[in-house]
């Protein structure tokens, strides 16, 4: 080709691009011999959904695990495994409390309000830093709320029901800085 036609089309080629809508795909795999493991995942992100899917062979069975993000509107509905954090006002030097489920939700957030909603099942995690994957284990539900009462006062719930219950409900209070 010319380097004056090549030139031509590189431009139109990047004209066209900025208004194109993206989709990245991510693939990744391996073998570790270090935790007996191998597999690999693809994961994908577009301007209104992001997720991965995952499949390995660890500890003598095979494992899977997927997760998918659809924005519609101001609603994430959810698909898949899910990292849930568990974090309440008083967890001031540790907000690294979570735990996984597997199943199909909703969340939402605006200024005033913030829930999560998911059905499904606990989940135990497994990584190997080739593919995520996971165990599901008890039938499930877990809805969490938080609403802003003013500017100091917020209203927080935390409700799991599973083989063991969890419902927390209570009022934060954050002073001025």
């Amino acid at each position: 080709m010319r380097p004056h036609f090549q030139c031509a089309l590189l431009v139109l080629a990047m004209l066209l691009a900025a208004e194109a809508k993206a989709q990245v795909f991510r693939v990744q795999g391996g073998t570790s011999t270090m935790l007996n493991a191998q597999g690999g995942s693809v994961e994908f992100k577009a301007p209104k959904y992001d997720g991965s899917v995952s499949l390995g062979y660890f500890e003598g069975h095979v494992r899977y695990g997927a997760s998918n993000r659809y924005q519609f509107h101001s609603f994430s509905l959810l698909t898949g495994d899910e990292t849930i954090p568990f974090v309440l006002p008083t967890d001031v030097f540790d907000a690294s409390h979570y735990f996984s489920m597997r199943g199909v939700g909703v969340s939402h957030e605006d200024s005033t309000k913030r829930y999560y909603a998911l059905g499904g099942m606990t989940s135990t995690w497994l990584g190997t830093g080739l593919f995520n994957a996971a165990t599901s284990d008890d039938p499930a539900g877990a809805l969490f709320f938080e609403r802003k009462l003013n500017s100091h006062f917020r209203f927080f719930s935390r409700n799991i029901v599973s083989r063991r219950q969890t419902f927390l409900q209570g009022v934060e209070y954050r002073p001025n800085r």
